[in-house]
């Protein structure tokens, strides 16, 4: 062999051994694999179309294809959740989907299962309670139910429990846990299901609204 190409294998090897002790090849494979989930062929796999240089057009933005793993760990998912009761929190839907032959992929892919399913507007989160099929037909809780909710909870409480409340989540940012479960079941009872995120945000914030006021009064 020429020693030309003995001195370019080597020059070749001693690059690789470079690369491989830097930390970003270790970021640039966790951000192949978290592109692999969206993985399509052709020239939309970066999300966009090119065009000719000096062309007036700009670049065409290309709807991403989901992948036959993610499209897969999709349909999983959702026969999983169509069967189940209430809320299954995501490490438990993740499980079902790798023991029925599916994946998710990620360095974390509970993360990676949670973004996906938010995304997809086919599932509803619940909090750390998890998660269910969205239901089309359920109507987020009207503002009177909310206002009955809070001043029925507020009802039951003293002029020191409201000082303790309020001044609780001044220092720690949110409800005593006692006053938040009962404002939750309350709600799920008037309404006979369980609450998504944006209901209980919604919930809460009324809830510390009403405290502020009865503290002012």
């Amino acid at each position: 062999m020429p020693r030309f190409l003995d001195a370019l294998k080597a020059e070749i090897d001693e690059i690789e051994r470079e690369l491989a002790a830097d930390p970003r090849q270790a970021k640039l494979r966790s951000l192949r694999e978290v592109l692999a989930l969206y993985d399509v062929s052709g020239e939309a796999r970066d999300g966009w179309a090119p065009v000719a240089e000096n062309s007036p057009v700009a670049p065409r933005t290309v709807t991403r294809a989901p992948s036959e793993a993610r499209s897969k760990a999709m349909e999983l998912a959702e026969f999983f959740l169509r069967n189940r009761a209430g809320p299954t929190p995501t490490r438990e839907i993740l499980d079902y989907i790798v023991m029925f032959g599916g994946e998710v992929g990620g360095k974390d892919p509970v993360s990676n299962l949670s973004a996906m399913l938010s995304n997809s507007g086919l599932f509803q989160s619940h909090g750390r309670a998890g998660w269910t099929i969205t239901d089309p037909d359920v109507k987020t809780i009207d503002g009177q139910t909310v206002s009955d909710v809070v001043q029925s909870v507020m009802a039951d409480l003293t002029s020191d429990d409201i000082l303790h409340a309020h001044s609780w989540h001044e220092t720690n940012h949110k409800i005593p846990q006692d006053l938040d479960g009962k404002l939750l079941s309350e709600t799920r009872r008037r309404i006979d299901r369980h609450l998504t995120d944006g209901e209980m945000r919604s919930l809460r914030g009324a809830f510390i609204n009403a405290l502020r006021s009865a503290v002012l009064v």
